[in-house]
């Protein structure tokens, strides 16, 4: 991770992280680490650094990593973390459902012996900062167009960002198309939460690397293409 992304974030101290049994804990994994409270001790010793800036804290995490970065968007309510980054994954039907965001009162009941997987807490709201949902449209892994995976059934990409920039106070309808980023990508815009979507598969692109690095490094502007 740290190879794949520190030349596009130079401005960044990058960390890597490694889950318990190398998977994270969201619902039928394998492990049932306490990966949330993990990151929340990780973050307060980050802080103890001098040359951290305490107020600029991002999680980006890629497939089973991306779907921790949106536990982490609704759990962690520290607001030094002001970035979530999500890469090839969207919330599921227990994250989201009944219009609203939940998540596990203890990670030992994620997985699906437990209601909802465990998913039974409800956050309303949920901590308010920047939550940027880059996916593929032809991923068939986590489904672009929603459905089953790993035992719980996913959103369409498309509506989870728009739920979470629900949560993010957005008050419009949800958008149908954005403006071309790139070739053939496209940036849905909704203030606090972007959606990006790419013509790929379950990889991340150019162009998504590019993006990640222009809205953490610089200040966003859709106006701006990849050179």
């Amino acid at each position: 991770m740290i190879t794949q992304f520190s030349s596009e974030l130079p401005g960044h101290i990058c960390i890597g992280v490694d889950g318990y049994e190398n998977s994270w804990n969201v619902s039928n994994e394998t492990s049932n680490g306490p990966d949330i409270e993990m990151l929340e001790e990780l973050i307060a010793k980050l802080k103890l650094y001098n040359n951290v800036d305490e107020t600029k804290i991002r999680i980006v995490g890629v497939s089973n990593g991306g779907g921790l970065a949106l536990r982490a968007a609704v759990e962690i309510n520290d607001l030094a973390v002001d970035t979530i980054v999500c890469m090839l994954s969207q919330t599921h039907d227990f994250q989201y459902r009944a219009s609203a965001f939940w998540y596990p009162l203890n990670d030992l009941y994620t997985g699906d012996e437990w209601p909802q997987d465990g998913y039974t807490t409800q956050k309303t709201p949920i901590p308010q900062r920047r939550i940027v949902q880059m996916n593929g449209r032809a991923d068939t892994v986590v489904p672009y167009s929603g459905g089953p995976f790993v035992g719980v059934n996913f959103l369409p990409a498309t509506e989870s960002a728009f739920r979470f920039a629900q949560a993010q106070g957005y008050t419009g309808l949800e958008l149908t198309t954005g403006p071309l980023y790139g070739a053939s990508s496209r940036i849905y815009d909704y203030g606090n939460v972007i959606f990006f979507r790419e013509d790929v598969a379950h990889i991340i692109s150019d162009d998504m690397k590019h993006l990640l690095g222009q809205y953490l490094e610089n200040d966003y502007d859709i106006t701006t293409q990849p050179s």
